[in-house]
């Protein structure tokens, strides 16, 4: 099954991307990113709308690509604050889901930004405006957009790992080919008529598995060396992109 195509809440608000502001149908509301599990291109959208929202609140607003993800996907980042961009602050980051399947880490990084950008409360506005005068706040809703993006739209049997190999052909079925991946996914292209082979041979990177520091120093207890397993933790240290 396919979370979006089973989650009826998600089918509801997705089709609020096609609203003037996507995700955003209602301007005078707050834009509530609560009302269901999230896709890239909902991700994506609500950044855009909290960008324009926040700079009521905080002087400086603005939205960082911090990378790309293996198939291609720019790994966004809302930045905050009050201070001067010309004078160097500590940065606090919330980092969201590093499995794709991991919903709720993801709206865990919005319930930041929504308290942050819309809490109705006074003191709470002037507790947080007075920290961000003196600091950055970066929040990064999700780094494996490519693990999400298969759950929702290809497989819940994908997600926790990133997108390294999953499309490719596969020797071991004579005369299937699966295309060649150039930029994100589209989920109204044919692209989503073939079938990822990752469960078959083995695809994807657990990125979470995939940092430096001490990287596989446990053996096979809290990762994995085999390319099937979902604790794959890649060939070398940092090997993936999300993790550089």
């Amino acid at each position: 099954p396919r979370t979006a195509f089973t989650d009826s809440e998600f089918r509801k608000a997705a089709r609020d991307l096609k609203c003037p502001v996507p995700m955003r149908c209602h301007p005078e509301a707050p834009i509530d990113p609560n009302r269901s599990a999230k896709d890239a291109a909902m991700t994506y959208a609500y950044l855009r709308a909290y960008a324009k929202t926040c700079k009521t609140r905080y002087a400086h607003v603005r939205l960082e690509s911090i990378g790309q993800t293996y198939l291609g996907y720019d790994i966004k980042a809302i930045v905050l604050s009050n201070a001067s961009p010309e004078v160097p602050t500590p940065r606090l980051l919330f980092n969201g889901a590093h499995h794709g399947m991991e919903l709720l880490a993801t709206d865990m990084a919005f319930d930041v930004l929504e308290q942050l950008c819309e809490t109705p409360d006074e003191t709470a506005q002037k507790r947080y405006a007075s920290v961000l005068n003196h600091a950055e706040v970066w929040i990064v809703p999700t780094v494996n957009l490519d693990g999400n993006d298969m759950f929702m739209h290809v497989s819940n049997h994908l997600g926790r790992k990133n997108g390294r190999g999953v499309f490719q052909n596969n020797s071991s079925i004579p005369h299937q080919t699966y295309p060649v991946k150039a930029g994100p996914v589209d989920p109204s292209a044919g692209f989503y008529r073939y079938r990822p082979n990752a469960i078959a041979v083995g695809a994807g990177v657990d990125i979470n598995r995939n940092y430096p520091l001490e990287w596989g120093a446990t053996g096979e207890k809290s990762s994995s060396s085999r390319p099937r397993d979902y604790w794959y933790r890649g060939t070398a240290p940092a090997s993936e992109p999300e993790v550089q």
